[in-house]
């Protein structure tokens, strides 16, 4: 049985002679597969290419990114700088105007008050049983007098001392002395100044 073949040839009607020789069949047969090969490695290369632009995509992006980020961490350490001059600033600010209500408060404390309050330290420090003297400076002899005598439960006797100062007490027991002024009081109170 006879078949009919078409066979499509590269080079189309300029090779068409009366008969097809067999060398032409194997130049056309090593022409495809020439033509295949080429269209393989067209497609291999295509796919490298695009696989390294996808590589060299994703390493721009991690640069990107990471330049980002590093400018970021500029940015936030510069401004947690400023933050810490600025808290620094306010502290110290803060510092200095709490010094100076403190120092305007007590400086207006009136001297019957001041007197009270140095006394009230004395009996905190020492114990009520003792017996001592109280020296204080004979411009507020009056002022204590009046007050020992309302705490009678203590046993000192009130001496006047023209070296002491108008704001100071010194209590003397046999367990020792005790000097209290209301500058050191102050001076207790107030913050630590600060070297600027």
């Amino acid at each position: 049985m006879l078949t009919r073949r078409r066979i499509t040839l590269l080079n189309a009607e300029a090779d068409l002679a009366p008969v097809v020789s067999q060398a032409q069949l194997c130049i056309q047969q090593q022409g495809q597969d020439i033509l295949e090969q080429a269209r393989q490695q067209a497609q291999a290369m295509l796919e490298e290419a695009e696989r390294q632009a996808e590589v060299e995509m994703l390493n721009a992006q991690q640069r990107a990114e990471q330049a980002f980020w590093q400018q970021a961490d500029t940015l936030l350490q510069s401004w947690q700088q400023q933050y810490q001059q600025l808290e620094a600033q306010v502290l110290e600010v803060m510092d200095s105007v709490l010094t100076q209500a403190l120092d305007q408060l007590l400086t207006d404390v009136p001297q019957t008050q001041r007197l009270a309050a140095i006394l009230r330290q004395l009996l905190r420090a020492k114990t009520l049983t003792e017996q001592g003297s109280l020296y204080c400076h004979p411009a507020q002899h009056l002022e204590i007098a009046d007050w020992l005598r309302s705490h009678d439960h203590l046993a000192w006797q009130l001496q006047p001392d023209e070296s002491l100062a108008q704001d100071s007490l010194k209590l003397v027991t046999a367990n020792g002395e005790l000097s209290l002024d209301w500058q050191q009081a102050v001076r207790q109170l107030l913050p630590p100044q600060t070297a600027s």
